[in-house]
């Protein structure tokens, strides 16, 4: 039998004891989408689409991220935002121009 991480790499299962055993002493914290300029993020000059902590009310996902709902929450934040994905070298960041 083959393991496989979320970004659908092998892993051993030791790796993945060590993972679960890791996220299991995490207490769960919450997050939501924001669209702005990144607090403590020297090089960004742009606003970005990004979680930031939250009260637990306002939380629209919780730290470790389930990926899935991860995916589906920022597909959410792009069109409430209405912002659209742009790349440059260091990373994926979403521009203020508007969708459509």
């Amino acid at each position: 039998m083959e393991i496989y991480n979320e970004y659908n790499d092998p892993i051993t299962w030791d790796t993945l004891k060590k993972s679960a055993l890791e996220m299991s002493m995490i207490s769960p914290i919450p997050k939501k989408w924001v669209y702005g300029f990144e607090k403590g993020v020297s090089y960004s000059k742009c606003k970005t689409l990004h979680t930031v902590d939250c009260t637990p009310s306002e939380a629209e996902l919780w730290f470790p991220f389930d990926h899935v709902l991860y995916q589906k929450t920022e597909k959410e934040a792009i069109k409430q935002y209405s912002v659209y994905t742009s790349y440059n070298i260091r990373a994926e960041y979403y521009s203020m121009f508007l969708i459509g």
